[in-house]
């Protein structure tokens, strides 16, 4: 879970956010995130973002706060939120 709520007045670019958690979780795993989940309630993006030539899909589930996100990959276990 990766949040960038830090100054809760401050309006943030979701797509910038999702760009830094993406290049964090790359370097810490030592793997590609492909898939990233945001609140609804953050905004709106577009449904693929590319990153370096990667594509990153974004989904979109209540269940994670606004101003927080969730990044990984989609192979992954750990995935499912439900």
């Amino acid at each position: 879970m990766w949040s960038f709520a830090e100054d809760k007045k401050k309006e943030y670019d979701i797509a910038e956010e999702v760009r830094k958690a993406w290049i964090y979780f790359n370097k810490k795993y030592t793997t590609v995130a492909d898939t990233c989940f945001i609140s609804p309630s953050s905004g709106s993006l577009e449904d693929v973002l590319n990153f370096d030539g990667t594509e990153v899909k974004i989904r979109y589930d209540r269940l994670i706060m606004p101003k927080c996100l969730w990044i990984g990959n989609e192979d992954a276990k750990e995935l499912t939120l439900r």
